[in-house]
């Protein structure tokens, strides 16, 4: 049986639907992969707020250090600057310590907003 201009017509159609169903997974596909690596790539900043938050005032340089660093989070100009900075995607944290106290304990805990 020959084809006709209809016959031809349908089977351009039915290309037409899986090539925009091939560009719609992509698409999915793609954006699910983009969520992925920006999770895989904040997850290590994620705990950084909950380790500001655990140092305490009056706590002593020796303790914040340790906990930071249990953390991942090096300070290594504390014992020159008296400060720790240190930030994550949003915010950057500066914990100072009295320089002239025995012990250097925490006198200052502040976080500002990163501007983009």
């Amino acid at each position: 049986m020959p084809k006709t201009a209809a016959d031809s017509k349908e089977n351009f159609s039915g290309v037409g639907f899986h090539a925009a169903r091939i560009i719609g997974w992509g698409i999915v596909l793609g954006l699910i992969i983009a969520v992925v690596m920006v999770c895989v790539d904040t997850a290590p900043y994620i705990p950084r707020l909950g380790t500001f938050e655990q140092i305490e005032l009056n706590m002593s340089a020796e303790q914040a250090t340790n906990l930071l660093r249990s953390n991942g989070i090096s300070c290594d100009d504390v014992w020159v600057s008296y400060r720790c900075t240190f930030d994550d995607y949003w915010r950057v944290f500066r914990i100072s310590f009295a320089d002239s106290q025995a012990g250097h304990p925490v006198i200052r805990k502040t976080f500002a907003y990163k501007r983009q």
